[in-house]
């Protein structure tokens, strides 16, 4: 089930944004407006890095910025 929480739209505030609308959002800050294709496509790339094994890495499971 998933829980409402408080986005702060400052930096979308140039896009048109409505109740539904897709954004990608960290530390409580909606930073980008998706279409549902790219919403998707983004929730099953995020699914496919929290599957990912150590093995699968290369490097232990270590994650690299």
């Amino acid at each position: 089930m998933a829980s409402s929480a408080d986005i702060d739209l400052m930096l979308v505030q140039d896009q048109d944004l409505a109740v539904g609308d897709f954004v990608i959002v960290h530390v409580g800050y909606a930073l980008q407006r998706l279409d549902a294709e790219e919403a998707l496509a983004t929730w099953r790339l995020l699914d496919e890095m929290d599957d990912a094994t150590p093995a699968e890495t290369g490097d232990g499971g270590q994650m690299h910025a």
